[in-house]
């Protein structure tokens, strides 16, 4: 009894911080996944489950097609909102498809080298997206050049598997945090147009920090409006892994960030978790963990990695789960977690908003409420 007595304050607590907004990334090609996962969730036991509000979406740098000048990425992104219905969380990622051999990637996008991409980008951004005509005016949030204190991107000081795509990389923390400041100060130029309401910028942190503390990486919190970071638990699918709690998985770096942060929102922008070796009673219990760690810490996001990759980390549509859910549109079924489904259901969370056609209050956007 006094075990639920604490939980239950925990709950009234949460309420009063505010619920976490959600959502999943969901690969872009698996729709189908995505929009039944929506009608999976619709169904928690009050009969009207919440739908996802957010939907990452990955881009990484390209040229705009010769012909037309369009840049791919940008139908994504409106694909996230009209097909899916949620905000998209756009993971910008720049690949420097222009010097790819290059040792020092950073700072050629500071000299200029992509300034014609940038430019181009933030453009059809505005113009096909956000500021798209005779439609309400949309939002995202951006991601830029995440998890720099990671080992697994070109933007890092460390990137031990560049090297076998032909990258040798030479980079620097500093040289991240320049090359981040300059990016960003074009998503700033009044010429897009983009303000709060419209973009928020999202600064996104590993929580395994192979190329060294976060700190050392983070932009100035003024120039940031959520501080966010991803985080799996690989259980002991990966050489020197062992099974981690979200607390373990998560703790020490919302700590760095909370002394970062200078107020602004905080979330988790991925998690996850392989079943691997709990069995999948360990993982339901894993995220049940994982929501209450979202709602006793006071995040206001939290977006769940819904794709096996090398191991069983998605909690719908993946290959593992303790139950499954036959489609009421498709001649489908998909493994899930229900554990996933109560927990998303539960007061410390937020979906979509079904009467704004913006899907988030100006609060729930901003993190404020």
């Amino acid at each position: 009894m006094a075990y639920l007595a604490v939980v239950a304050f925990l709950a009234i607590v949460a309420g009063c911080q505010g619920a976490a907004i959600f959502g999943t990334f969901t690969p872009q090609v698996k729709q189908g996944v995505f929009t039944n996962m929506n009608y999976w969730l619709g169904q928690a036991d009050s009969g009207a489950g919440p739908q996802q509000a957010l939907r990452i979406v990955e881009v990484g740098w390209q040229a705009p097609d010769p012909t037309t000048g369009h840049i791919a990425a940008i139908d994504d992104i409106r694909n996230a909102w009209g097909w899916s219905g949620a905000v998209p969380i756009v993971t910008w990622m720049p690949y420097g498809y222009k010097t790819w051999t290059s040792s020092t990637p950073n700072d050629d996008i500071v000299s200029g080298v992509y300034d014609d991409y940038i430019d181009a980008f933030l453009s059809q951004l505005r113009d096909r997206f956000v500021f798209e005509p005779n439609a309400v005016i949309k939002r995202l949030y951006l991601r830029f050049a995440p998890q720099p204190n990671g080992d697994w991107f070109p933007w890092s000081p460390f990137c031990p598997g560049c090297a076998s795509n032909g990258q040798h990389i030479n980079q620097t923390a500093a040289s991240y945090k320049a090359m981040w400041q300059y990016v960003l100060s074009k998503v700033r130029d009044p010429k897009y147009n983009f303000t709060a309401d419209t973009v928020q910028i999202v600064f996104d942190a590993a929580t395994f920090s192979a190329s060294g503390p976060v700190e050392n990486f983070a932009p100035p919190s003024d120039l940031v409006h959520w501080f966010v970071m991803t985080g799996i638990n690989w259980g002991n699918t990966l050489p020197g892994n062992s099974w981690v709690t979200p607390t373990q998985l998560f703790g020490s770096t919302l700590a760095s960030l909370q002394a970062i942060a200078g107020g602004k929102p905080i979330g988790i922008a991925s998690a996850g978790s392989t079943s691997v070796p709990k069995g999948v009673e360990g993982k339901s219990t894993w995220l049940t963990q994982l929501c209450t760690f979202v709602t006793t810490n006071g995040l206001k996001m939290m977006t769940y990695h819904n794709a096996d990759s090398s191991t069983d980390v998605a909690v719908f549509g993946g290959s593992v789960g303790p139950g499954n859910f036959s489609s009421p549109v498709d001649a489908a079924w998909f493994r899930m977690y229900p554990a996933f489904r109560d927990c998303v259901a539960g007061p410390g969370f937020h979906g979509r908003n079904q009467t704004d056609p913006r899907y988030l209050s100006d609060a729930q956007f901003a993190g404020t409420s």
